[in-house]
Parts: structure tokens; sequence; C-alpha cells
């Protein structure tokens, strides 16, 4: 009876996913890993500096304007998505999702632990 090639989980945190360069050595590791047989399975943090950025969001939308906030968060996953030559438009779908619980935010008295869950798991979602 054959057997299939392990799994193997590779996590990359926020520096790792930041870059062109920093992307082109995932896919050296993860083509690394299938070569010796294994089949790698990707884990991607938010890109570095966005998980205090949707902090940031977070606090502007309960206390200030969340605008400019998200216009850099945009703009940091824009100029990634162009130095990967990947469709900018693929990011509509996250940032609509961000914008409406940023709406949420904005609204509500406070964070609810679930809003604020939902809104950090936006950077690895982006990321990827």
């Amino acid at each position: 009876m054959a057997t299939s090639p392990a799994w193997i989980v590779c996590k990359f945190g926020g520096t790792s996913v930041s870059t062109r360069d920093r992307w082109d050595t995932i896919a050296r590791i993860a083509q690394t890993h299938y070569d010796a047989g294994r089949r790698p399975f990707l884990v991607c943090s938010a890109v570095s500096g966005i998980s205090d950025q949707l902090e940031a969001l977070l606090a502007a939308a309960q206390n200030d304007d969340p605008a400019p906030v998200l216009d850099r968060i945009r703009a940091r996953h824009e100029a990634l998505a162009r130095q990967l030559n990947v469709d900018v438009a693929r990011l509509d779908d996250g940032f609509a999702a961000l914008e409406g619980f940023v709406e949420t935010a904005t609204q509500a008295s406070s964070i609810e632990p679930r809003l604020r869950a939902e809104v950090m798991a936006m950077g690895e979602l982006l990321s990827t």
C-alpha cells in the first residue's frame, strides 16, 4: 500500500510576508519541501506592522476618523500586490469586509471581542 507524502506546516511571520523578496524565499522553501517528498502547508501572518494598524483602526473608529488608517492599510497591501504582480482588485472583497467591520465599530459603544477578532483576522486574510 502506497503512503501519501507527509504534510509539513510552514508558518511565516509578518516580516516574512512583507516584500517580494520575502515571498520568493517562501516559494523556495515550499519548493524544497515539495522536492523532498513533503506536502508544504503554508500559514502566513499579517504583513509586518498591519496588526498594530488594525488595532489603531479600531481605536480610530471609536474615537476619531478611521479613514486615514484604513487608507494606510489599503496602500500597504496594494503596494505589496503590485510587487507580487497580483491584481490589486483581488483585495476588494477583503477591504469591503474590513470596511463593514469598521462601520460596525463606529456605531458601537465599545468593541466586542468578536468584532475585534474579525478585524484582526483580516490582517492574515489580506496578506494571503
